[in-house]
């Protein structure tokens, strides 16, 4: 195999796997958003929800579903930022 011919390969290798790499960002950016919306309503709800009266047992089940809530934004929050440095260092 040819010099030239070997160049060619590497070259649709590497356009190959820069698309993959822009599809997979692409798709976590999309889950993000997805995963996000029903999320805030979650953390929306759980605090109106902790503005009422409630009962010991009501109250930590409200906290928890609030903590989690909160922990899986965070989760989504990190997969945005590793998004978005993926994509700057791809620019560079």
């Amino acid at each position: 195999m040819s010099i030239q011919a070997l160049k060619e390969r590497l070259a649709s290798g590497l356009m190959k796997s820069e698309m993959v790499s822009l599809g997979q960002s692409r798709f976590i950016a999309r889950a993000g958003y997805e995963i996000r919306n029903p999320l805030n309503g979650i953390i929306g709800m759980s605090a109106l929800l902790l503005n009422t009266e409630l009962d010991e047992d009501q109250l930590e089940c409200a906290e928890f579903i609030t903590m989690c809530a909160y922990e899986l934004l965070d989760i989504v929050n990190c997969f945005e930022e590793l998004i978005h440095q993926d994509v700057l260092s791809t620019k560079e």
